[in-house]
């Protein structure tokens, strides 16, 4: 079921993209308004107290977009110094938007339809081929994922979220281990779009990890109900 639809909002990606787009965001900040991106950014965030990065695992279109093109490599992206590179991109990012605002006069209004009164067609198609491009060599280059792990700055929005559900301890959609039935195959961390370490994770007793996506893949590919999924108070 998830495969099939983070394909279809992979497929939609050229109608939706302006909805969620980083960039559009800021051209209506500068003059003064909330556009869809930051409406659904917004929703996002608070999904993201309870459900944690499931938009990443389940419908983001860049994301189905990543899964497609990594279907013809098996290189996953490495953890480290590298998955604090979307934070430096979402810092500057979050100014930029307040400043918008501010010079902007402050906030004028909320229009979801920002900017599409005269279409966004076929301008978008050349976005959308560009975005493909990118996400091909640095699927290639570095790693499946590789755009959710490293820069992706919607990521940290849904970080930030799932870190204050945790410091709250709402009720949530998690991961939890039986450590006894592991048999370390590594089935698991085969099944990691995101190169998570899931079996250390399974053993140490310790399914909490900023980059889990919680699309439960590692779930389907576990033999023997080592590790699970399902709401529950963190």
């Amino acid at each position: 079921v998830r495969r099939t639809v983070i394909t279809i909002s992979a497929f939609l990606m050229p109608l939706t993209i302006y909805f969620i787009s980083p960039a559009v965001i800021l051209m209506a900040a500068s003059e003064g308004i909330i556009n869809s991106s930051a409406m659904i950014f917004f929703i996002l965030f608070i999904a993201s107290l309870f459900i944690g990065r499931i938009w990443c695992g389940w419908l983001c279109p860049t994301g189905g977009l990543q899964d497609a093109v990594a279907a013809g490599s098996r290189k996953k992206a490495s953890g480290g110094w590298k998955d604090y590179i979307k934070f430096a991109f979402f810092i500057p990012w979050i100014l930029l938007i307040f400043w918008s605002f501010i010079a902007a006069g402050g906030i004028k209004g909320a229009d979801f339809f920002y900017g599409t009164e005269e279409g966004i067609f076929p301008e978008i198609l050349y976005v959308y081929l560009v975005i493909v491009i990118a996400v091909t060599i640095l699927t290639f280059a570095l790693g499946r994922r590789t755009f959710c792990r490293y820069l992706c700055p919607i990521a940290v929005i849904m970080i930030i979220g799932r870190k204050i559900g945790n410091a709250l301890h709402l009720p949530g959609l998690k991961l939890t281990a039986v450590p006894e039935n592991c048999v370390d195959c590594g089935r698991c961390d085969s099944a990691c779009s995101m190169g998570i370490p899931v079996s250390t994770m399974v053993k140490e007793n310790k399914t909490e990890n900023r980059e889990c996506l919680l699309c439960g893949a590692c779930v389907d590919a576990c033999k023997k109900d080592a590790i699970k999924i399902g709401f529950g108070r963190r």
